[in-house]
């Protein structure tokens, strides 16, 4: 790649360099059956949080790549000793900063590797993609002062994004708090009346979801294509992903109530989406002549149904997942169509300005998403810190590596 064909204008003095240049790449050579409970070393997988092993093959400063999967463009960097699964690709023994280089994975790595993914059932990489990706290359103290840079820079990020968690959890708690108190008042006003109690089935369709090959997956948007939703989705858009209409089965829109089957967390309720919907996904549709949509949707968040539902599903064939049968037995008492609607404006009162804080929340997630982006296109195109003749040149330092090879 040429200076003119890098994503970022850089300077004059930089250079370009493949990371095949710049380190060591190689995949780890044992399988997900070789972790331990109780090993000594980190054992990375291609998820995003390492299990344990007893032994290791690597040490020192890497970055660690997931191969396949839905991690595929997740970058991790770590000091220390440690083993790596098959499938993921570590590089060590790298001849520039090893936080400079992590740092530019960390801002590109996941949008380069968009378009150049293989294999149809499972996504993966393959060994060009790490060999052939390419870096900006300042002089070597100047690499320095950047990571320095990006690392106050990012301290202060993170110290926003840990109080906003802190706040959304908070809120959270105060919307369980609102949802268990709203129905319990019904429950101790009202005496309990059998022609009051269903099954969910009795009441409730559920709809599970299905998805093509994922060989018809793309990132893009193309005419005739509608978008594939995921559990993940509900949180962002990073990873979009669309499928040509005519092999979607399953649709949904933005006020249906969705289900997700898998955790952790297990048994989301979800809505304000819409699109087609994956095998992890479960739309529920209420009997509209004995059961409010809305009313289903904080039906199914109210503290009682969770715990019982996530309790009988981690029991479920030794894995955390909903089981249909599971909630289609599931006995409720149900008020009359117009105490429901009543219940529901009572909620939607009570969490109105926890919805208002909750969506400024999440436009101040977007400006610290474009705040991030702003601050890698600063740093990779010599704009954050200021370039200094007497370091030398990028090009001298690619000439030095080149020499000790």
């Amino acid at each position: 790649m040429s200076k003119e064909q890098n994503p970022y204008k850089i300077p004059e003095s930089w250079a370009i360099s493949s990371v095949k240049e710049l380190g060591t790449i190689r995949t780890g050579k044992k399988d997900a059956n070789h972790g331990s409970e109780n090993g000594e070393y980190n054992f990375f997988t291609c998820a995003s949080v390492p299990i344990k092993s007893e032994t290791y093959s690597f040490e020192g400063e890497s970055i660690i790549l997931p191969g396949n999967g839905a991690n595929v463009g997740m970058s991790i960097f770590y000091n220390g000793k440690f083993e790596a699964y098959q499938r993921t690709y570590v590089i060590n023994e790298i001849k520039i900063d090893s936080n400079f280089l992590y740092f530019y994975f960390l801002g590109n790595w996941k949008e380069y590797n968009e378009d150049k993914q293989f294999g149809s059932a499972t996504n993966f990489i393959k060994l060009g993609n790490v060999q052939n990706f390419e870096i900006p290359l300042p002089p070597l103290a100047e690499q320095k002062r950047i990571v320095e840079k990006l690392e106050e820079c990012f301290q202060l990020v993170e110290n926003i994004e840990r109080t906003l968690e802190k706040v959304e959890n908070e809120l959270d708690k105060k919307a369980l708090s609102i949802l268990n108190n709203s129905f319990n008042i019904f429950l101790e006003e009202k005496e309990i009346k059998k022609e009051n109690i269903f099954k969910f089935n009795e009441i409730i369709t559920f709809q599970g979801g299905q998805q093509p090959s994922k060989s018809f997956f793309s990132n893009i948007k193309k005419e005739g294509y509608v978008r594939l939703v995921q559990i993940r989705d509900f949180k962002n858009d990073d990873f979009l992903t669309f499928i040509p209409k005519e092999k979607a089965r399953r649709f949904f829109n933005e006020n249906d109530v969705m289900i997700g089957r898998y955790g952790p967390p297990v048994f989301q309720i979800l809505r304000g989406l819409s699109g087609a919907y994956n095998v992890a996904l479960m739309k529920a549709i209420p009997i509209k002549e004995k059961l409010d949509n809305d009313y289903l949707f904080y039906l199914l968040q109210n503290p009682f149904v969770q715990k019982i539902i996530i309790k009988d599903s981690q029991r479920s064939a030794g894995q955390t997942g909903i089981r249909k049968e599971l909630l289609e037995s599931f006995l409720i008492e149900l008020p009359s169509l117009n105490q429901q609607q009543q219940i529901v404006e009572n909620i939607k009162k009570q969490l109105y300005k926890n919805e208002k804080i909750k969506k400024e929340i999440n436009i101040t997630k977007e400006t610290i998403k474009f705040l991030k982006k702003s601050l890698f296109q600063q740093a990779f195109s010599g704009q954050l810190v200021p370039q200094i003749t007497k370091e030398g040149t990028g090009q001298d330092l690619l000439e030095q590596i080149l020499l000790q090879k």
